[in-house]
């Protein structure tokens, strides 16, 4: 077991929380909260709105707009001429890398399971593992307290009710600074009964869900869990663990196995989890590079002329030799520079083929950045001129950054303030630096090991005026992040990418003007 530690509450202050000073939010506010909140709870339709808000709109309507002004000699405003083309492209762009990058490859790798569940698990033909989303620690985990058990019993039902509650019982949480014991609080939880329904073949949905959120209600913890022994973090949610622990114990109840045959039954279950994860990426990353030529080639047919739309004229442009040559080794440059971001942000951990294994319906932070690296790529592939392999570049490393990094920090930056102001915990601090470490020590644990609760944490909150205050605070967090991204993301970025390409194509005009 991890030995226990009590760092205290950031709650255990001298002042009371009705002399605290904290925002206070109106009913205008309070429709945005419930409305965020809502969101939170569909991930697929949290995800669509963050990019429908952050990018898709904003830059659809800035690409055509932006330069759209047409001005008489003394400067007044004569009319405007949207770059319809530009806007198109855009949208067709941002909503292709939503869907790409986020919305479909689950399905995909789904599919890809439901093709290869049979020639991959062979034998075992009564349990379908095409829908369980348990990846390899998953099942090491499971088989490591299944063996301890196998050695004890061979009877069925007690192979299953002791090796899920042992696992229950072994998992550590970190709740604020102090780490929960899950052991200290699953007395008052059922874990036989539920574990009899699994045996019984008769487990629903519905179990495990009520089964999830009771474990949450006790203990205050979802996201950052450990398991008895283990030195670092678990790879998955709480959520994750439970439901793919139990999808495989229920399929092993079908397959009716006791003793040796577990063992195959594991190596096969590993086997199909890399099997899907890299078939189904595999079918995602080629969409991901040919979605931006196949845009492009849109556009061409529509316009009936070659050239990047970013320029609101009727002029073709085109290369010469020389010119072409110098854009494909600004472009090799260009993609290096987007892969080396790529890298710095899922390396920071000591990398694993693990990494890209798919855990449920949406990539794991770190698939997204790989599936992003390829869309993005693409994109400074096909890119037309210099002025376009410019904007692309700029454009895409900083949405990378933002939805990798930047926009997680502006919401834990308003996290941490709120904390201050309000006495709630609205995050969890997985290591704590000494009091006498430095300046940028103590940043960089705060960046990396510093993580926002989940809704779902801050709703165990046994206090209900401080479980209130405590969901709308959180809300607001990510509203911060939605605002700084659509700023940043759909406003900034595109109006100053687009005036220094307009200014190069004035100065252009001006040289060569001066030469004729």
């Amino acid at each position: 077991m991890i030995d226990k530690v009590d760092f205290g509450s950031v709650n255990k202050k001298n002042t009371p929380y009705s002399q605290r000073r904290s925002p206070q939010f109106g009913n205008g506010a309070g429709f945005v909260v419930s409305a965020i909140q809502t969101l939170e709870k569909n991930p697929m339709t949290n995800v669509a709105f963050l990019d429908c808000t952050t990018a898709i709109c904003p830059r659809t309507i800035a690409e055509t707009t932006i330069g759209s002004k047409q001005t008489d000699d003394d400067g007044n405003t004569t009319s405007r001429k949207f770059n319809w083309l530009g806007g198109f492209e855009a949208f067709r762009r941002e909503s292709s890398g939503l869907i790409i990058n986020c919305l479909i490859p689950g399905f995909i790798v789904k599919g890809v399971a439901k093709l290869l569940n049979r020639p991959v698990m062979g034998d075992f033909k009564k349990s379908n593992l095409t829908g369980v989303w348990a990846n390899s620690d998953t099942i090491d985990v499971l088989k490591r307290y299944y063996d301890v058990e196998l050695e004890k019993t061979k009877d069925k039902n007690k192979l299953i009710k002791n090796t899920l509650t042992n696992i229950i019982n072994d998992i550590s949480g970190v709740d604020d600074k102090e780490v929960k014991y899950f052991r200290d609080y699953t007395k008052d939880i059922d874990i036989d009964s539920f574990a009899q329904k699994i045996a019984d073949g008769s487990i629903t949905s519905k179990d495990k869900e009520e089964f999830y959120k009771n474990l949450v209600n006790k203990t205050g913890v979802a996201e950052n869990i450990k398991l008895a022994n283990d030195d670092k973090y678990f790879s998955s949610s709480l959520e994750h663990l439970c439901s793919s622990t139990v999808d495989m114990l229920d399929g092993m109840n079908k397959e009716v196995i006791i003793g040796e045959s577990a063992d195959k039954y594991f190596t096969k279950a590993k086997r199909l989890v890399n099997a899907k994860s890299i078939g189904g990426l595999g079918v995602v990353l080629a969409l991901a590079l040919s979605a931006q030529p196949i845009n492009r080639w849109i556009t061409h047919k529509i316009s009936g002329r070659k050239g990047a739309p970013i320029y609101n004229d009727e002029i073709e442009r085109t290369l010469t030799p020389e010119q072409k040559s110098e854009l494909n080794k600004k472009k090799v440059g260009a993609i290096g520079i987007m892969w080396g971001v790529t890298g710095l942000s899922m390396f920071l951990d000591k990398p694993s083929l693990k990494m890209f294994q798919f855990k449920g319906k949406f990539p794991t932070m770190d698939l997204a950045r790989l599936i992003s690296a390829f869309t993005f790529s693409s994109r400074l592939a096909v890119a037309e001129d210099r002025s376009e392999l410019d904007e692309c570049l700029f454009r895409d490393v900083a949405t990378f950054s933002s939805f990798y990094f930047l926009g997680d920090y502006v919401a834990k930056g308003f996290a941490t303030a709120f904390e201050k102001t309000s006495g709630i915990a609205l995050t969890n601090k997985l290591y704590e630096t000494d009091k006498k470490t430095n300046i940028f020590k103590k940043f960089w644990n705060w960046a990396k090991h510093t993580k926002m609760k989940s809704s779902e944490e801050l709703n165990s909150i046994k206090d209900v005026a401080t479980r209130t205050k405590a969901t709308k605070l959180r809300a607001w967090c990510q509203v911060g992040n939605i605002l700084f991204s659509m700023l940043s993301l759909g406003v900034f970025i595109p109006h100053y990418t687009r005036s220094k390409t307009q200014k190069r194509e004035q100065r252009l005009r001006e040289l060569e003007a001066g030469k004729q």
